[in-house]
């Protein structure tokens, strides 16, 4: 396509520049993938919990049958050019477990869809110079994939890549579009043995009769080049439910509007085991008149057996700290939604994740959690519990870094008991006080 064409001659004059304007550059030339050796093979475990983190670039391993720490690999490679020393590193965009491997999109020299054979140890570099926006798998039916897919340019639009669980290249999908706003693609699931991406217009959108313009429906799977199909604007916000929302209907018809879609989980344990539901958020942020935003969050489950089909939990999220929905999950009768602070509040000095635990009766918060320094890179999600990652450094004052004392953490969400604990390496644990 004419825009991975555009990305890789960029990339090859981007370094050229330099030397025609007189200032030479100080990276080491070797490529990522000669520079990476493989691993020491580990033997797999479905106990196995993955816990990813940029602050180091490293994945540490987690046992939780122990709650112990049992591996690190490190993502770091201490290299030297033109006699001094350089540290060179694979920073990870986000991150999958799937067959028994890692995936990641990293950006080292190069970008990189990445892959980490566990029980070889073998580190392998696929589509290379591709900046993809997220990677997803899909093991519920009789296919077992992978995709990864670029961002979508305007008057172009953009390119998914299907992988087997083995590594191999599976194809490519070209999808053309004008107005494609593909912010992720955490929303591609399969459906009846059909793979579809959830993906919003990229207008801005309003209330009124003009702005009501739908999202898109885009059908990885179909033969037919004509993939993509329209999700009217009322299948998420039907009149005799929304209009009359106080949240919604405060907002008037001038008001300016973008909205982004996302798969909050992908996988959703509740008390059967079996049972899975993918949850959808859609994102509506508002400017007011004095141009302060504001940022409601709407958590929608999405029927996997039919395409487009939606069905609002009641659950919305409209904090102050703008805090976004990377994690859905649900109990018996409780839902657990969050994720990062994106706006700052003052007086309320923190950084982390967030998940708030929402009532299934009334549809309110009734508690939320805060973990200090969690990344959202990747959450391990097994049978009644999810596991986050929490990064070993956190920033001080801008752009310096300090390292925690206590090492490596991990925390983990119960979803049955609603409670959360914080794990360290020897496999010790504390529980964590709730806010209410």
């Amino acid at each position: 396509m004419k825009n991975h064409l555009l990305k890789i001659f960029l990339f090859m004059i981007f370094p050229f520049s330099f030397m025609v304007t007189g200032c030479p550059s100080d990276w080491d030339p070797i490529p990522d993938a000669e520079l990476y050796e493989d691993f020491e093979p580990l033997e797999w475990k479905d106990s196995y919990v993955f816990a990813p983190s940029n602050f180091p670039c490293q994945i540490h391993v987690w046992d939780s049958e122990t709650g112990c720490l049992v591996r690190t690999y490190d993502l770091r490679k201490q290299t030297s050019y033109r006699g001094q020393p350089e540290t060179r590193a694979l920073f990870m965009n986000n991150m999958v477990v799937f067959g028994k491997s890692i995936w990641f999109d990293g950006s080292g020299r190069q970008n990189h869809l990445v892959r980490i054979d566990i029980q070889t140890g073998k580190i392998s570099f696929l589509a290379p110079n591709i900046h993809t926006v997220g990677i997803v798998y899909n093991a519920d039916g009789s296919e077992d994939s992978l995709w990864a897919a670029t961002y979508s340019d305007y008057h172009v639009g953009f390119a998914a890549y299907k992988y087997l669980p083995d590594g191999s290249f599976a194809e490519e999908i070209d999808v053309p579009g004008t107005d494609i706003d593909l912010g992720c693609i955490k929303g591609v699931y399969r459906c009846n043995d059909d793979y579809y991406v959830i993906a919003s217009k990229l207008q801005d959108f309003s209330f009124t009769e003009e702005g009501r313009k739908g999202f898109k429906l885009i059908h990885l799977s179909s033969s037919d080049k004509n993939k993509i199909s329209e999700i009217p604007f009322e299948s998420f916000f039907p009149e005799d439910q929304f209009l009359k929302d106080n949240t919604i209907s405060t907002l008037g018809s001038n008001g300016k509007y973008s909205e982004t879609f996302g798969i909050g989980a992908s996988d959703y344990y509740g008390d059967n085991p079996n049972e899975q539901n993918r949850f959808i958020s859609l994102n509506v942020v508002f400017r007011d008149e004095e141009c302060n935003c504001k940022v409601t969050r709407f958590l929608y489950k999405n029927n996997k057996t039919v395409p487009a089909s939606f069905e609002y939990t009641g659950v919305k999220s409209d904090n102050e700290d703008g805090r976004s929905m990377f994690f859905a999950a649900e109990s018996s009768n409780c839902y657990f939604i969050g994720g990062r602070s994106t706006m700052a509040i003052e007086g309320d000095d923190w950084d982390g994740i967030e998940i708030g635990v929402y009532s299934k009766e009334s549809c309110e918060q009734i508690k939320r959690f805060r973990f200090i320094s969690g990344n959202q890179l990747y959450a391990c999600r097994q049978k009644d519990c999810a596991w986050f990652p929490r990064d070993q450094k956190y920033q001080v004052n801008p752009p310096y870094y300090e390292e925690y004392t206590d090492g490596p953490v991990l925390y983990k969400l119960d979803y049955k008991t609603a409670r959360a604990y914080i794990y360290h390496a020897d496999g010790s644990y504390e529980e964590l006080e709730p806010e209410l």
